[in-house]
């Protein structure tokens, strides 16, 4: 796994995509992104939403939060902060939307 660095004390960039569809409890497609590794950029458009409710095995909280997710995010901007880019090419970072990050609006599945 590769992880993104930022200078110490420095406040971590966030960058803006258009949601494109809502994949599963956790994980959401946006507009390309490019996340910089050193000299390697790497690109997709999978996103995994970091701190999302593991809720993995629980069909009626995932179906209630997918349509969540749906009402909350689909085809509008999202802030992307913190990535981590994944041994499968996915990414998982921080969503914020109009600045929340987006797993607050889940805590109740907590």
């Amino acid at each position: 796994m590769m992880t993104s660095t930022y200078p110490p004390n420095q406040p971590k960039k966030m960058f803006e995509f258009q949601v494109q569809n809502i994949v599963d409890y956790n994980k959401i497609e946006t507009e390309g992104w490019q996340l910089e590794q050193g000299e390697n950029t790497i690109e997709g458009n999978t996103v995994i939403i970091r701190g999302m409710p593991n809720i993995e095995n629980d069909v009626f909280a995932k179906e209630r939060v997918i349509n969540r997710l749906k009402i909350t995010l689909s085809g509008k901007k999202v802030g992307l902060q913190s990535g981590e880019v994944l041994d499968n090419g996915e990414i998982l970072c921080d969503v914020f939307i109009q600045g929340i990050n987006v797993s607050n609006y889940f805590s109740d599945f907590k």
